[in-house]
């Protein structure tokens, strides 16, 4: 898988229980990435990695606890521990128009609508209520919501995000 077009949907915490299961802290907006009988790839510590086939997962309080077939006991689920999971970019959920996916955003030029260079997106936030674009620019950081209403364009293949920022910011 390496080199494909991956994302990281996962990071190992620890080792769960006896049978093999591992606590992770997602990163992914997909629960379905964790479904039975997906393909996630491992890293390991020189960048290569293998395979490892979801075989059940649940979502806990903050983190999600996932088996896969591969691991079978405690030993070899603590050898994950800081490992991170990485899923095939065309295995996701297609989504809606004018909906993207967070790895589609993160990284892109963010606009004003009168050209003002806000600077790249850095992350995201989710929040109750909405999720929260952070761009920087140097050590200028700017919150974002991300609402229809503030976002007026997105423009994956150009790498830019035009916003209509609210009163304040």
């Amino acid at each position: 898988m390496k080199g494909q077009d991956v994302i990281l949907v996962a990071k190992v915490l620890k080792a769960h229980a006896m049978n093999g299961a591992v606590k992770v802290r997602a990163y992914a907006e997909s629960p379905e990435v964790f479904d039975p009988d997906q393909t996630l790839w491992i890293e390991d510590e020189r960048g290569d990695g293998r395979m490892l086939t979801v075989f059940q997962s649940r979502p806990g309080p903050r983190n999600w606890i996932v088996a896969f077939h591969e691991i079978k006991d405690r030993t070899a689920a603590e050898a994950l521990a800081g490992r991170h999971l990485y899923t095939e970019k065309a295995a996701l959920p297609a989504i809606e128009e004018d909906t993207y996916y967070w790895v589609d955003l993160i990284g892109m030029r963010v606009r004003t609508v009168e050209r003002r260079d806000l600077g790249m997106l850095e992350h995201i936030l989710r929040t109750g209520s909405n999720d929260v674009f952070v761009v920087r620019k140097g050590e200028r950081e700017t919150l974002v919501p991300a609402l229809a209403s503030v976002v007026v364009s997105v423009d994956i293949e150009g790498g830019e995000l035009v916003v209509d920022l609210p009163e304040g910011l």
